[in-house]
């Protein structure tokens, strides 16, 4: 019988590519044998349910034997495996009959930083999203032209509590106290589960090692220098919202989860930023964080986790902050900040055109 089970389950935006990227790339990290697969989302969905046929359960079978040979450590990782519960327990109701011992590890992050981020990543040009996020700011009475895409995104979320985006992610995603709690009902009280927060800039300890920590994993001391390099694809904010603006328009442009290494390259020959309005972003990120403190403080408890990770100050009720929404439009339409941002990001696409010619 093999040593050790660890299912990786994301969710994604979390740290998943850094994690798996290591374990794909990286040959022989630790003193241990282990054995890696990143699962096919066909398999994950195939296995989501809550009575699998018997030609699913060979298939998972497959997979723990195939990959576990001659491991003393087998990972499964897929960061969608965070909204399939059925599929984590199918997984591990498996495993367990061949394994020592089972541990799911699992991540979060500030709710902020996690919507900043989908946001940054895919929902800036998804039609679904941006024509859902359109609709709740006309349900909320305001006009959606005096808004940055961002802008809308994030207020959108605040409008609907953030039950957004379901193309994406099906049920809430960002309460994580909540997500956990309907996977951790169907498992096994053998299965360990051991919860993450991502590291903070300038932690001492960083997410690889804190993953291999929570496995038990001994790396050596290469793949330790190894570890320290970051995954992490950031496209450039003029760029994003010129995408999101295409999209908008109806113009044929790059959809959710394309050409990702051809934005990057593209960002990386931006240099100019466009100025942001910093104190309504902040107001903004200051409700995500504040609406979900208490169920992130009873997370904390749960898992055993640093609460002052998720510190937040109290900020306006929903009522209050959609008055300042109202506001910032009114002030917006006696004023040219609008259209100077989008003058100025005319200004920062010639650039780039310009230079790529060159």
């Amino acid at each position: 019988m093999i040593k050790k089970f660890i299912l990786h389950i994301g969710p994604g935006k979390c740290g998943s590519s850094s994690i798996q990227n290591f374990f794909k790339s990286t040959k022989n990290p630790s003193k241990e044998k282990i054995g890696y697969v990143l699962l096919k989302p066909k398999d994950v969905n195939r296995f989501n349910k809550k009575n699998l046929d018997k030609d699913s359960i060979v298939v998972i079978n497959d997979i723990l034997q195939t990959n576990g040979k001659n491991c003393d450590i087998l990972i499964l990782s897929r960061e969608n495996l965070y909204q399939c519960p059925f599929a984590i327990a199918n997984i591990f109701k498996e495993s367990s009959k061949k394994f020592n011992e089972n541990i799911l590890i699992g991540y979060s992050r500030r709710q902020s930083d996690f919507f900043v981020s989908a946001y940054s990543q895919w929902f800036f040009r998804s039609d679904e999203s941006i024509s859902e996020s359109n609709t709740i700011l006309f349900n909320l009475g305001l006009h959606t032209d005096y808004f940055t895409s961002m802008e809308k995104q994030l207020i959108a979320g605040i409008g609907a509590d953030f039950k957004i985006a379901r193309h994406f992610f099906g049920d809430n995603l960002m309460d994580w106290n909540e997500g956990y709690q309907k996977i951790k009902v169907l498992l096994d009280e053998k299965i360990k589960l051991r919860m993450g927060t991502l590291p903070t800039y300038g932690s001492d300890v960083n997410l690889i090692q804190d993953f291999c920590d929570k496995a038990g994993i001994n790396l050596k001391q290469k793949a330790i220098d190894q570890s320290k390099v970051k995954i992490n694809a950031k496209f450039n904010p003029s760029l994003v919202e010129a995408l999101n603006v295409s999209k908008e328009i109806g113009l044929s442009v790059i959809n959710p989860h394309e050409e990702n290494d051809t934005l990057l390259k593209i960002s990386n020959q931006l240099k100019s930023h466009l100025e942001i309005d910093t104190i309504l972003l902040e107001n903004i990120l200051e409700y995500i964080d504040f609406y979900f403190l208490e169920s992130n403080l009873e997370f904390c408890k749960k898992y055993n986790l640093d609460a002052s990770y998720f510190n937040a100050k109290p900020s306006l009720d929903k009522s209050k902050i959609i008055e300042l929404f109202k506001e910032k439009e009114s002030n917006r339409k006696s004023s040219a900040w609008l259209i100077n941002y989008y003058k100025n990001l005319s200004a920062v696409m010639l650039e780039l055109n310009l230079n790529s010619i060159k």
